[in-house]
């Protein structure tokens, strides 16, 4: 795994692609250090991906990290960006106990689930916008059904962003043998 995930980022940094009018355009919501080598750095050898915006809790935050990674849009609340029309996908690498929204930081907070800052997952569906949600996928498998089907109810794509078989590669690993992604995407 890790042997294909530094392959990959090395990949990355001498294969930037000019990008299709018709590419996606992803914001990530946080400032996490996995974005740059989960994301940012791969969407570069891609022309069909495009990181449009950053979101924190904290807007210098964000503002920051869209100048350090050529990012052109920051927010200071996540819910600004899932409310951007620009935004077709979102990359949800926020903490794993604010994925769902029966988190362990919710149900410390006594937050009901409509008042849950942890539901990002859901919000980002009802939002209208495709899903990266980084691993854990949810904290158990009924939180997992719940976004699962609210995902179909709402004909949105979402995954868990299980890097090393699905990053954006070239055509063969170290291996010589076709790599995951390519195979998944043919």
């Amino acid at each position: 795994q890790l042997s294909t995930f530094l392959y990959q980022n090395v990949y990355t940094w001498h294969n930037d692609l000019p990008k299709q009018s018709d590419a996606i355009r992803i914001g990530i919501l946080s400032t996490a250090m996995i974005n740059s080598a989960a994301l940012i750095d791969p969407a570069k050898s891609h022309g069909g991906v495009i990181v449009s915006a950053v979101a924190s809790r904290n807007y210098e935050q964000a503002q920051k990290f869209a100048k350090q990674y050529g990012i052109p849009k920051a927010f200071g609340s996540y819910d600004e960006l899932l409310n951007e029309p620009g935004i077709d996908a979102v990359y949800i690498s926020t903490p794993n106990g604010m994925h769902g929204s029966r988190s362990f930081i919710g149900a410390y907070m006594r937050m009901a689930d409509s008042e849950s800052p942890s539901a990002w997952t859901k919000r980002a569906l009802n939002a209208g916008k495709h899903v990266l949600l980084e691993k854990p996928f949810t904290a158990n498998a009924e939180e997992a059904r719940e976004v699962v089907e609210l995902a179909r109810q709402k004909n949105l794509v979402l995954v868990e962003a299980f890097h090393w078989q699905f990053h954006v590669c070239p055509l063969f690993d170290f291996s010589g043998y076709p790599c995951r992604a390519h195979n998944v995407l043919s």
